[in-house]
């Protein structure tokens, strides 16, 4: 006899295999996932406030972040990265709740023009990278 493993929704997704930069994904559909993506959950007051979720999504999307969280990652063939579980667990992350409203709510709004930017090119895509990766290094070089 088996059981299979019950998990509430996540917030977020993470893609556990990727080439260039860290990849998490806003769950808005509310769906669970198979085993090809980490899951991610925020804590409650992070999670009442979609601006919040946003954010971080944003930040963690970045260059910045993924220049922290590179000695985390292990390296296949062909320029490919893996993160474990707890190795993404120790990705140095911003508190949105601990910055002020005019950069959240900046990090929160290039996180929705990346999600569309995505969907209409890598040249729109990488404008949009680029202005959040600036945003991120005001915020982390305070």
């Amino acid at each position: 006899m088996y059981r299979v493993e019950r998990r509430g929704v996540p917030d977020a997704f993470l893609s556990i295999i990727f080439r260039k930069n860290l990849r998490f994904v806003y769950n808005r559909a509310n769906v669970h996932a198979l085993n090809t993506l980490h899951c991610v959950y925020f804590a409650r007051e992070i999670r009442e406030d979609e601006t919040n979720v946003k954010a971080i999504l944003a930040y963690l999307n970045s260059q910045p972040a993924f220049k922290l969280a590179e000695k985390m990652l292990r390296v296949y063939g062909g320029g490919m990265y893996k993160l474990e579980p707890k190795d993404a667990e120790k990705i140095p992350c911003i508190n949105p709740l601990m910055i002020n409203i005019t950069q959240k709510q900046a990090l929160a709004a290039l996180f929705d023009e990346l999600c569309l930017a995505s969907r209409k090119g890598r040249a729109r895509e990488l404008e949009i990278l680029n202005t959040l990766n600036l945003e991120v290094r005001k915020l982390i070089e305070v």
